[in-house]
């Protein structure tokens, strides 16, 4: 409700620029989506909006984003543009035993970093190459069952924490469109 209410104070007076710092933090997910639809109206009305926040998944709605690791900026674009960032593949695992083929799956696919994303587990590799294949092949011979197994389009949360949140640069391209797209 404070959130609510901070937004509402600062729309008083019809601004063309609004800076909003994590304004969903803390918020429960009824909440954060009550507070996107008093944004969506705004952003409809060319208010330009300029929002920090550690949801992922609010990024993913931005029309350009600035991704920062370790307090410097990364990476800067639409979302498409910083998902396009990342090579290699991602495979996402469905299972009742996700931490174990987590795991399973970094112990036996060399080079492959594994995050539980709920019950499900998603895997990226820089190479990518028969990425499928070789975990449902390790799986296998370590004798764990799944769900499914199926490729993935990365997510902005993908690419900050499969290659950035790490530190790694090895999954990471360079720009092919440097107006887009910076490293620094």
């Amino acid at each position: 409700m404070k959130q609510k209410l901070g937004l509402v104070c600062a729309l008083v007076h019809e601004p063309r620029v609004l800076l909003l710092d994590e304004p969903t933090n803390g918020l429960n997910p009824v909440s954060r989506r009550e507070f996107w639809g008093l944004l969506q109206p705004l952003l409809a009305r060319g208010v330009t909006i300029l929002m920090s926040t550690a949801y992922l998944d609010e990024a993913e709605r931005f029309g350009r984003l600035a991704l920062m690791h370790n307090g410097r900026i990364v990476t800067v674009g639409a979302p498409s543009a910083v998902k396009d960032f990342v090579r290699g593949a991602i495979v996402e695992i469905q299972s009742s035993r996700a931490r174990h083929v987590a795991g399973v799956v970094e112990e036996l696919v060399p080079g492959c970093r594994a995050r539980l994303v709920g019950e499900n587990v998603r895997v990226w590799m820089p190479t990518g190459v028969g990425l499928r294949d070789r975990i449902e092949r390790a799986l296998a011979d370590a004798g764990v069952s799944v769900g499914s197994i199926s490729e993935v389009e990365p997510s902005v949360e993908d690419v900050f924490v499969a290659v950035l949140g790490e530190g790694h640069r090895d999954g990471l391209q360079e720009p092919s469109d440097e107006s887009d797209l910076r490293i620094r």
